[in-house]
């Protein structure tokens, strides 16, 4: 796996936190492809409506998803998301860019899943 890919999404990471259960790390990787379109959704809607509280909590429930399916990029684009909705400013300038992150990972994690 390149450095690219391990940095959207680290398999082994994930396997190794899941005591090497194969079988569990693929259920954990299935709840997050079905949680994270509704979290992400959820994060663009409370920034088009400039809500920074909702915005906060969804970019934080995104980092956690993220940071359990072991997702590095991901967690840091929601932590930084979260951070600025927290500063008082809504973050549409990395909108894009978690949006694209979010794609690229959902199509290697449906690849991790069928093995």
């Amino acid at each position: 796996m390149s450095p690219t890919s391990v940095n959207l999404f680290d398999a082994e990471d994930l396997i190794f936190r899941m005591m090497g259960q194969e079988d569990l790390a693929r259920v954990v990787a299935a709840s997050f492809l079905e949680d994270a379109p509704l979290q992400l959704t959820a994060l663009v809607r409370a920034a088009e409506m400039g809500d920074l509280t909702a915005v906060q909590l969804a970019a934080h429930a995104l980092k956690g998803a993220s940071g359990n399916v072991g997702s590095p990029r991901v967690y840091r684009l929601s932590s930084r998301i979260e951070a600025i909705a927290g500063e008082g400013r809504v973050p549409r300038e990395l909108l894009p860019e978690l949006c694209g992150a979010i794609a690229a990972l959902h199509a290697v994690v449906s690849a991790f899943i069928a093995g």
